[in-house]
Formats: C-alpha cells, sequence, structure tokens
C-alpha cells in the first residue's frame, strides 16, 4: 500500500523532475476490485439508477451483470478499480507516519478489532471497448475505450470519482502526470494496474467519457465540463440532446408514478493516450487516423 503519488520531487519516466504543485488529497482508498466485491459495485450502481443519476438504462440489475463484466474485465487485461472509504482510524492516510500506522494495525490484528464493516465501497470504475450504447454495454473498437466510473449518489463530491478517473488515466494514457494524492493499494499490478500506461498489456489509441443527464441544463453540463475538460483535459467531442430513451419506474411523490419512458441527452469526451502506431501495433504500420476513431 503506497501513498500516491510518492513525492513531487520524484523522477518522471522522462528524466525531468515533476514540478512543485499543490495536488488536492482524496481521504480515500483504491484498490484492484476482486469477485467478492461485485456484490457492493452492483449496490452502488442501483443507488445511482435510484436516484436518476447520470448511467442511461433506468433499470436496477442483479449482482450477476457485474460479475460478467468483471470476469470479462479479467480474461481481456482491462482495469477494475474501487474505491473504499474507510474509517478515519483505519486510513492510512490520517496517521502522521507509516510506522504509528502499522502498530495500530497489528494491535488490532492481535485484539480481533478487524470486523465486518471496517471498510465501505462508495465508487468504482472500469474499462470497457467502446462503443455507443448505454453503460452496461460491451465494445465495439480494439483501440477505443470507455471509461466507465460510477459514485454512490450519498458520496458524491468528495473527490472519489476524481481518484478513479486519475489512476484510470495514469494506466492508459501515456506520460499522464497525476493529479490528486490518494493511497492506492495494489502490491501486484501485473500487467493491468501499473500507473505507467506503457508497462501495461493493454494500449489505446484513445479513451473516452460519455455522460447521459436528462433534459441536460447548462449548469449540469458545466459541472461535467469542469471535472473532464479542466481537471483532466478531456475534449468534447459530442453533445447529442434526446439520444437515449429509458424506461423507468417512477416513485412515489415525483410525479412520474408507474412504468415510463424518458429522453436523455448524451455528452461524449475524449482524450488521445499518446501512443504511437509501432507502440500499439508493435510494428511500423500506419493505423486508424485519429479523426477516423
Amino acid at each position: 500500500m503506497s501513498l500516491h503519488p510518492f513525492c513531487h520531487d520524484a523522477i518522471f519516466r522522462g528524466g525531468s523532475p515533476l514540478p512543485e504543485v499543490s495536488k488536492i488529497r482524496v481521504n480515500c482508498e483504491y484498490r484492484p476490485a476482486t469477485l467478492d466485491d461485485m456484490e457492493a459495485v452492483t449496490a452502488v450502481y442501483n443507488a445511482e439508477v435510484q436516484s436518476e443519476g447520470m448511467v442511461a438504462d433506468g433499470t436496477e440489475v442483479p449482482v450477476s451483470k457485474f460479475v460478467t463484466i468483471f470476469e470479462e474485465c479479467l480474461a481481456e487485461d482491462r482495469p477494475f478499480l474501487v474505491a473504499v472509504h474507510k474509517a478515519k482510524l483505519l486510513n492510512k492516510a490520517s496517521w502522521p507516519d507509516e510506522e504509528a500506522f502499522s502498530e495500530y494495525m497489528h494491535w488490532r490484528q492481535e485484539t480481533g478489532g478487524l470486523g465486518s464493516g471496517a471498510e465501505t465501497i462508495v465508487a468504482f470504475s472500469y474499462l470497457c471497448l467502446f462503443d455507443p450504447s448505454g453503460a452496461l454495454g460491451g465494445g465495439k473498437s480494439s483501440f477505443a475505450a470507455r471509461i466507465e466510473l460510477v459514485v454512490h449518489p450519498h458520496k458524491r463530491r468528495r473527490g472519489f470519482g476524481s481518484g478513479l478517473m486519475d489512476l484510470m488515466l495514469q494506466m492508459t494514457v501515456k506520460d499522464y502526470r497525476p493529479q490528486l494524492e490518494y493511497v492506492w493499494d495494489c502490491p501486484n499490478p501485473g500487467k493491468v494496474y501499473n500507473l505507467y500506461a506503457e508497462d501495461n498489456g493493454k494500449r489505446y489509441r484513445m479513451v473516452l467519457v460519455q455522460t447521459f443527464l436528462k433534459h441536460m441544463s447548462r449548469d449540469a453540463l458545466m459541472k461535467r465540463r469542469l471535472f473532464i475538460e479542466r481537471i483532466f483535459q478531456f475534449t468534447n467531442m459530442a453533445h447529442i440532446p434526446g439520444a437515449y430513451r429509458s424506461s423507468r419506474t417512477g416513485l412515489p411523490g415525483d410525479g412520474l408514478e408507474g412504468e415510463g419512458e424518458e429522453w436523455q441527452d448524451k455528452a461524449i469526451w475524449g482524450k488521445f493516450c499518446q501512443f504511437s502506431n509501432a507502440e500499439i501495433f508493435g510494428e511500423e504500420t500506419r493505423g486508424p487516423d485519429e479523426a477516423s476513431i
């Protein structure tokens, strides 16, 4: 388990030192997901559906849906991350130094203090091949990937989703420099979870993010642009009003009781991963033009 980035004067891959910058600290730990996490991941997704959040399909899903997605990520060497919020004493970032934290954890283990409920999954993110369908769809392009990211509606505006995005970009974009500080718990990254994209087995031409919003207001769109464009340097590629029709079940008091349908706007952002054709295809051949993706 390590605090990332390790220090501001660390030498970057290009050989030049990282500039002295003030990074936002996220009070959360991140790690690769496991099969056992899929029940909690499903609960986060369904809570987002219930809150009428930014997922296209307004239908709750069973745990088996995310088990399938997780197994596909595992088989195809694509990352699946979870954000874990711990009680303050169990959060390494809350301690003055690593030695004090280690002593406390050792004491808890000896006294049986590591009971259930010590950590809560509050958000998740996974990478899938890009396609124009909904949030849980499969993929069509081998060289463009889509970042799916969902935060529990009761845990928004705390930086949990920003940390997930920061990690995903480190794993997919060459020479990406992290924007935040957080704890990254991954002792065995393999060829999937390295924080230098060039060390991972899969390389992409572009990563994309898509958002669905009902009747996308100017305020809602500006909030998404602040998060995606200004912080993470994505480029807005499309805004399609009324692009998706979803079914929903109205909740008491929301004026939409019973079964119904609604139209949602779709916005897409993209970021090139900075890999050359030779780095992606393994040879000096012409790959797809950037404009064609």
